[in-house]
């Protein structure tokens, strides 16, 4: 069964893909609704991904008996997963591409061309982005796919090894695909970072080379505020618009990761509300946690709700990821800096 969701998944992905090239990329480079350079920002390596998946589909077709069953992946997947890493720029390409793509929807010719295809039959009523971005979210669950064969297969059968290796294998080429996405994402964000003070243009965001979360939360005012957790750095920021662009702009002091600290507030009384309705009852609100400076003198410590539980599990977990390889970072210095003293005194 697993074998065979492995095998309808890649006859999906081709047609997906198929649909992409020839109905969108090549229709709208036909009727000149975007530019070649245009197109490659939104598609990218496209063309590339295709071949990939044929390949596949045509190794598990040779390999499936004449009762329908196929045995053997292991050795396959092994020698076919290397061909995967054609996902890593498609991936990071995908952060400017759907930038591009929004700004070029603003276009009427461009948005009736859109529309006609998702009115169509073959369109399965999903647009552009969500065939595009499915490729993408397809190519991340595959370690979980060949996790979910090796748990029906023998662990004495040599193809358990095989497929031990492969996972791996594409566990690495997507954590590599993750990590250049998120410098990505770094870049593209940066780009739209506006300041009121020229204080608050800190060193720390230009040099930050990941981001590692981001999302709108809910100050104790009922304010949106859109935070950044890049790697060296946590900005908290308002949206604006500017000449027509979304941007962010920096919202009190940014928080240097190494001077930030983050506490769960667990189930706490807020008093919610602007300063005019500051004399108003205090609200128990869920789901709240605080990032602040270890000196307060600093600056602001802000109070973010969080949307639920799982937001604000994963807001914890990765501020805490990013406090623990600073704190790893900065032991691995000192105790490299500490050797070289050494090995020059002796």
């Amino acid at each position: 069964q697993a074998i065979y969701e492995l095998y309808q998944g890649e006859q999906d992905m081709i047609e997906d893909l198929t649909i992409v090239q020839k109905t969108y990329h090549d229709s709208m480079q036909k009727l000149q609704l975007m530019s070649h350079g245009e197109l490659k920002q939104i598609f990218g390596p496209l063309e590339s991904l295709l071949p990939v998946h044929k390949e596949l589909l045509e190794r598990l077709q040779n390999e499936r008996q004449p009762d329908g069953t196929t045995q053997k992946v292991g050795l396959h997947l092994l020698d076919w997963i290397p061909l995967l890493q054609c996902y890593i720029p498609f991936c990071s390409n995908q952060v400017f591409g759907r930038a591009l793509f929004e700004e070029k929807r603003k276009d009427s010719a461009v948005e009736d061309f859109l529309q006609r295809c998702l009115d169509s039959p073959f369109s399965r009523k999903l647009d552009l982005w969500s065939l595009l971005d499915g490729a993408r979210s397809k190519f991340m669950k595959y370690p979980l796919l060949l996790k979910s064969i090796q748990k029906y297969t023998d662990i004495k059968d040599v193809d358990y090894k095989y497929l031990q290796q492969a996972i791996k294998l594409i566990e690495s080429i997507v954590s590599t695909a993750d990590k250049s996405t998120g410098e990505a994402k770094c870049r593209l964000y940066k780009a739209r970072i506006s300041y009121i003070y020229d204080e608050q243009r800190h060193p720390f965001i230009e040099d930050s080379t990941s981001l590692v979360c981001n999302g709108v939360l809910r100050n104790n005012k009922g304010s949106k505020l859109h935070i950044f957790l890049f790697d060296k750095i946590l900005l908290v920021t308002r949206l604006t618009n500017q000449n027509g662009q979304q941007c962010y702009q920096v919202y009190r002091q940014p928080i240097p990761v190494n001077e930030l600290q983050v506490e769960d507030l667990k189930e706490v009384e807020v008093k919610m509300g602007s300063f005019r309705r500051s004399f108003s009852q205090n609200v128990t609100t869920r789901n709240v946690f605080k990032v602040s400076f270890k000196d307060p003198l600093s600056g602001q410590s802000h109070t973010l709700i969080a949307n639920d539980e799982h937001d604000k599990r994963q807001w914890l977990q990765c501020i805490e990821k990013v406090l623990t390889e600073y704190n790893d970072s900065n032991l691995s210095t000192l105790v490299n800096t500490s050797q070289s003293i050494i090995e020059e005194e002796s």
